[in-house]
């Protein structure tokens, strides 16, 4: 888990507890954006889609990050459905 201040409450790790014992949280590092995939994501979209580029007004903006966002779903669901392939053909073969 990030470092968020919601996840490190004594009232969420208590319920976490309390309802799944078996639960052990892991805090990630701070300032450790890299190991968070989300914030790996966004970096992406504002590289390729955000900066250095010009909108006329918010749904150009939201047109780019419409594009990036079907594009890099394209190119990443060959690698995860692969994949899947991949572990379950281990399993059952």
């Amino acid at each position: 888990m990030d470092n968020a201040s919601i996840h490190r409450s004594k009232k969420t790790r208590n319920a976490i507890a309390r309802n799944n014992p078996r639960i052990d949280l892991v805090f990630q590092p701070t300032r450790s954006p890299e190991l968070n995939l989300i914030e790996v994501i966004e970096m992406g979209l504002q590289r390729k889609a955000i900066n250095n580029s010009r909108f006329r007004n918010e749904s150009d903006i939201g047109k780019a990050v419409s594009d990036w966002t079907c594009q890099y779903n394209n190119s990443h669901s060959n690698i995860t459905r692969d994949s899947l392939q991949n572990e379950l053909m281990c399993l059952f073969t």
